[in-house]
């Protein structure tokens, strides 16, 4: 699993299962004031991610960890370094 994921999608990961803890999905504004980064910064990432298999998007915006996202972020959740 790691060989995939840098230090900053581990960091869209968890903060992705922070912000959504229900898997309601959440929209990657609330990902860019979180992280304070812009919107478009985010956008990229996420196209990122989804292309690895690690988060769903919808067309109108919302996003949803995958099982395997789950798994990641769940995984890392506690990692000293992402502070």
């Amino acid at each position: 699993m790691a060989h995939e994921l840098t230090k900053s999608k581990i960091r869209y990961l968890v903060t992705l299962k922070e912000l959504d803890p229900e898997g309601r999905g959440i929209r990657s504004v609330s990902v860019a004031r979180k992280l304070n980064i812009s919107r478009p910064s985010v956008h990229a990432m996420i196209e990122k991610l989804s292309e690895s298999g690690f988060v769903d998007k919808e067309f109108y915006g919302i996003i949803y960890l995958t099982p395997k996202g789950k798994r990641a972020a769940e995984h890392y959740a506690n990692a000293d370094w992402l502070d």
